[in-house]
Parts: C-alpha cells; structure tokens; sequence
C-alpha cells in the first residue's frame, strides 16, 4: 500500500494587481521513502510540490511508500522494552525497540522497529536506515529525500515556519491515524532547504495558520508561466493574475523589500485583512 501526505489550501486576499489563489501543501506531488524495497532509490511521480495554483482547488494530495521489511533495512514487528505505545513510539524519545533499533513505519501503514541511522533532521537520505530515530526518510520525488520529523505537537519542530502539520493518507482516501511530520522551517526568500532541487514553499494548516516547507523546485523566473510552484525556481511562488494566467512572482519581505527593477513588494494575506506572516517577517509578492 502507498502512503500520502493530506493536503490543505488556502484563499489568499486579492489585491490591486494580482489574484491571489490558492497556495497547496504538496499539491500532486508524490512523496517516497529513500528505499523501494530492493535496495535502489524509491520512484516517485511528477512532484509539483507546495506552491500557488491558479484553479483554487489545492486539493491534492502526494504519495509515499515507506521501507518493507524486506529491505536493507531489516525492519521488525519485535519490540524491546515496555513502551506506553504499541507496539513503539515514533516520536522522540522513543522506546519500545532494542537498543540500536527505531521505531518507523512501513510500507502498510505499520509501526515496526529497524535498524537505526545516523543522519539528522532535514539531511539527505536514500534508505530508511540512515535517519536517526525519530525520523522518516521521505521525500516529494525520486533523489529529493530527506529525514523529515515526527511530531505530536508543534513544540517538536523548528520555529517559526515549522508546524507538526504534514499528515499521511493511508491510500484509501483516509488519514493515517497518529502519524503526524514537522514541516521544514525555511525561509521563502533565502530558500534554506538542504536538498538540491527544492525551495521553501508556503503551506496552510487549517485555513489560517501558514507553515513552511521545503518541496520540489523548478527554474521559472519573474512572470513566467507556471502551474503551481514547482515550477517557479527557488525565492518565486505562482501565482494567479488579473488576466487569469499563472505566473512566477519573486517572494519579498515587506518590511524589507529588495525588489528588483522597480518592482514594489505587494503585501500578500492569509484572508481578507490579515497578512501573511511567520515568526517576525511578513512576505508579500514583488509585482
């Protein structure tokens, strides 16, 4: 069975210049684990990452398939000590796995304990045993993996665009219950995503709350015609204009624009009279 992330979207306020429309976690884009099951990097789709669409819907959802037991892995249902989890917990500090071992999950949705990694938060990864325990090697495309966090709350991630806010579906148009990651916390206008070939885009978590995350990036620059922001090039979201179409805008701090070419940095907001804002900064669209 594959696994996806639950998408949300957002409404953003129009302006003077532009429409602002919906802005999706992870829209149609497929979000795999580092292993197949053979050993080789896992094949993902066509990710179209977490950015602006014209058509409002922002309603898709990504996919991902995470290790089997026959992988290199060696992941188990065995358990060590006691663990008021069954049968372990995903959630740093874990327990209910041996020592060595990390509480995960597999392919069908399973918790199950696997050998346990080394790398951290946020770095590269092709296989499940590379992560640290805690953490899940996954990622929106094949070659674009990273060990993204467990969480229960968003006191487990990185402030301030960090939130415990990406959820995986169980395939069947359902939520996998209790399985929740942190979303990166990068900025949209310096990017910080350690990946190659992902930018910081903008996600929205029950309508109001906007988080960042770091998702497959493309090349288009200011005013070319996209989709969604995958295929804006790091530091761009796509956005919908006046005319109906679809174009990379560069992402600016209001406080602080650095607009090129005289273009002015157009505040954008979450809803009507309430700007978009994480942490201290407020972003806006150069236009």
């Amino acid at each position: 069975m594959r696994l996806g992330l639950s998408a949300s979207s957002i409404q953003l306020g129009a302006s003077a210049l532009l429409t602002i429309l919906a802005l999706s976690c992870a829209k149609g884009g497929d979000l795999v684990d580092g292993d197949d099951g053979d050993g080789n990097s896992g094949n993902g789709g066509t990710g179209s990452g977490a950015g602006g669409s014209g058509n409002g819907n922002g309603n898709g959802s990504g996919t991902m398939k995470t290790a089997s037991a026959t992988t290199a892995a060696e992941a188990s249902t065995s358990t060590g000590p006691a663990c008021d989890e069954d049968p372990c917990k995903l959630v740093e500090p874990q327990c209910g796995c041996m020592s060595g071992d990390a509480c995960t999950i597999n392919g069908s949705g399973d918790r199950v304990c696997t050998t346990a990694g080394s790398a951290a938060w946020d770095a590269a990864c092709n296989a499940q045993n590379q992560c640290a325990p805690g953490m899940l090697c996954a990622g929106y495309a094949a070659g674009l993996d990273s060990c993204a966090k467990f969480c229960n709350s968003d006191a487990d991630c990185e402030a301030p665009g960090g939130l415990c806010a990406v959820t995986l579906n169980d395939g069947m148009g359902g939520t996998l219950p209790d399985v929740t990651l942190c979303s990166t916390n990068c900025s949209f206008t310096t990017n910080g995503c350690a990946v190659a070939g992902t930018s910081c885009q903008l996600g929205i978590r029950n309508m109001t709350e906007p988080f960042t995350l770091c998702a497959p990036s493309g090349t288009g620059t200011q005013n070319t015609n996209c989709v969604d922001s995958s295929g804006c090039a790091p530091g761009f979201i796509c956005l919908t204009t006046t005319a109906m179409d679809e174009r990379c805008f560069q992402w600016c701090d209001v406080n602080a624009p650095a607009c090129p070419g005289g273009l002015i940095c157009q505040q954008l907001e979450v809803s009507a009279g309430v700007p978009l804002v994480i942490g201290t900064t407020a972003y806006g669209a150069c236009t």
